[in-house]
């Protein structure tokens, strides 16, 4: 063969193996939307900042999908998150702003962001969090964080005992924030911890913690705890045929002796499960009748009769199954948002749709050049109406109370004052308009209220409450800088930044 020719086999067999290495990069578990998921997760030592954006609508399975051709998709980053001697983890969980992710403790992770910088908080069970700064990262690359290794931190744990000073098997106890279930001898453990202190309590039906809960700085191997047996009447509400809880239906609690009858009303935690104190020594009085009814939205009504206080004590397993109803059709609200001053606020507006002790709801709408909005798809019930603008995040009472029924429709007319707008020139050292600059509004507490883009230098903030806003003007290799700006009603503030070169 040639020295042509071989030169030739040669830069073939380079480029096979390159595409087999771009493969093999490719390959292992798809990244996952920190937004798609939730997880149980530790607290973390302090506020993560870098509150992930939306990443594109899920695919099949919950899985972020590719971008649009000649569209850049997010960055991926990839780690894998051990114990102090590199062993497999409990739990282990991401947090990045509101967004948590539970993790394989078996294999590495692997997590898609539309972020340039943020920042995430790596946790697991009894090990200390731990925050790691992700800074500079572009659209399409992949990073990996290598190995995350979480401490083991300080450990509160100890005993529980009755009054007769049996062990209570089985029971929550509360470490803070953390909760741990007592085992066969009534001992519990909760490692993880700083040495700041923490409260030791519990949290369990049919006891009571006798005297205050603990404050205790850890470590603090043998703390103490006596509770109290309570009688309680206790049982789950669940969706018939499903097994599944269901929350906040609300449960009747009859107690009958002769032609007497006593009613009490409770409702249900988030799995269903509910609890009346039948502590009183009457409620031990032989020949009483229970019946039980429960109720809640999107469900028929269900009840069982003739019941005694054995069914309905610890360890009996009392349910009750409540048939799914014909679901309610969604309803409509329409009406317009005018200023204080008589003229039509345009542009978008968030409404808030609570009712006490009942689930809501936040839907946006946008408002025509008179002002006049629609938003379809209320829930049917009656809800005290809440507003707030494009650039706000205050919710203003708006005094009015609405009923939405079924497929129905209602009007609301909100009137809100009149702010002022701010107009903000970013400029370089040299006064030149300054492109790709961001500006934050913030909030009494100086998080983060709203993010606007000055992408050609120039921003115009509307409709800021009457006051002192305070700005921070940001841009990529630029020094950032603060102001405070007096927004007076009805006026524009022009603001002038500029912004020195980061050296």
């Amino acid at each position: 063969m040639s020295r042509a020719g071989l030169i030739a086999v040669l830069l073939a067999l380079l480029a096979l193996l390159a595409a087999i290495a771009a493969i093999t990069l490719r390959s292992g578990p798809e990244p996952e939307s920190l937004q798609r998921r939730t997880a149980r997760s530790r607290p973390e030592p302090g506020p993560a900042t870098g509150d992930l954006p939306p990443l594109p609508e899920p695919g099949p399975g919950g899985e972020p999908q590719p971008p649009a051709p000649g569209e850049a998709g997010p960055a991926i980053l990839t780690g894998r998150v051990l114990g102090p001697d590199g062993e497999a983890v409990r739990e282990p969980a991401l947090r990045a702003g509101e967004g948590v992710l539970g993790l394989d403790p078996e294999a590495p992770f692997s997590v898609a962001t539309a972020e340039t910088d943020v920042d995430l908080v790596f946790s697991a069970r009894d090990l200390l969090p731990r925050r790691v700064e992700v800074r500079g990262l572009r659209p399409d690359e992949r990073r990996d964080l290598g190995e995350i290794r979480l401490e083991p931190g300080l450990v509160v744990g100890g005993r529980v005992t009755d009054t007769a000073g049996l062990p209570v098997p089985g029971l929550d106890v509360v470490v803070g924030d953390e909760a741990r279930t007592t085992d066969r001898n009534g001992e519990f453990r909760c490692g993880g911890l700083s040495p700041e202190e923490v409260t030791v309590g519990i949290d369990g039906l049919g006891f009571e913690l006798v005297g205050p809960p603990r404050v205790v700085r850890p470590p603090a191997p043998d703390v103490r705890l006596v509770v109290k047996r309570l009688r309680v009447a206790t049982g789950r509400v669940v969706v018939e045929g499903e097994e599944i809880g269901v929350p906040r239906a609300t449960v009747r609690l009859t107690i009958t002796a002769g032609d007497r009858e006593e009613a009490r009303i409770v409702q249900t935690m988030d799995d269903g499960r509910f609890a009346f104190d039948l502590s009183d020594p009457v409620y031990g009085a032989p020949g009483l009748g229970f019946v039980v009814r429960a109720s809640a939205e999107g469900f028929e009504e269900g009840a069982r009769e003739g019941l005694a206080l054995a069914d309905l004590l610890p360890g009996a397993g009392f349910t009750l199954a409540l048939l799914r109803g014909v679901p309610a059709e969604p309803g409509r609200l329409r009406g317009r948002v005018l200023y204080d001053t008589g003229a039509p606020f345009v542009g978008s507006i968030t409404l808030s749709f609570s009712r006490p002790g009942r689930a809501g709801q936040i839907l946006r709408a946008e408002t025509d050049e008179q002002g006049l909005f629609v938003v379809d798809g209320v829930l049917p019930g009656e809800y005290a109406l809440r507003s707030a603008l494009r650039d706000e995040e205050r919710l203003r009472e708006t005094g009015r109370t609405l009923v939405i029924v079924s497929g129905g429709e209602a009007e609301a007319d909100l009137v809100v004052p009149r702010g002022g707008d701010v107009e903000v020139t970013v400029e370089d050292e040299g006064g030149e308009l300054l492109e790709g600059a961001k500006v934050d509004l913030l909030d009494g507490s100086g998080a983060v209220a709203r993010t606007f883009e000055a992408g050609a230098g120039r921003v115009l903030i509307h409709d800021l409450a009457p006051g002192t806003a305070v700005l921070r003007v940001t841009a990529p290799g630029r020094r950032p800088e603060s102001v405070e700006v007096l927004v007076a009603r009805d006026t524009m503030a022009p603001v002038r930044v500029r912004l020195l070169e980061d050296r």
